[in-house]
């Protein structure tokens, strides 16, 4: 009995220690008629695909993935409610921003600070 909880409790702390920081859906690339609970499910199922954009994926690898996930998700009923439409349009922007950060950093670099300025308005 003590070597089973011994051993689910490494399982336990190695499972917790293993999780992936997937890339968040950067607010500013979402629709304007986004709703902040349309962005976390998308958050959810394409973080690890926002990642790969970011070390080079191309974009229209990264659509053809993402368009899969969310297209059998919403035949399973697992989109919480929101239309594959929804989803699909706030995922393909943040792909589309994360493979522009990628191609031109400089560009981003360089205005984070009026960017930040023109959001909080």
């Amino acid at each position: 009995m003590k070597k089973l909880s011994i051993i689910l409790i490494a399982i336990f702390i190695m499972a917790s220690a293993a999780t992936v920081n997937a890339a968040p859906v950067p607010r500013e690339s979402a629709p304007c008629n986004a709703i902040n609970g349309a962005i976390a499910i998308v958050e959810s199922f394409i973080g690890d695909i926002l990642t790969e954009v970011q070390n080079g994926l191309g974009y229209a690898d990264a659509r053809a993935k993402s368009n899969r996930i969310f297209f059998n998700a919403w035949l399973n009923r697992q989109t919480s409610g929101y239309s594959y439409g929804e989803l699909v349009d706030i995922a393909n922007n943040a792909i589309w921003q994360y493979r522009d950060m990628y191609l031109r950093p400089d560009f981003y670099k360089d205005n984070l600070e009026k960017s930040e300025l023109l959001l909080l308005l």
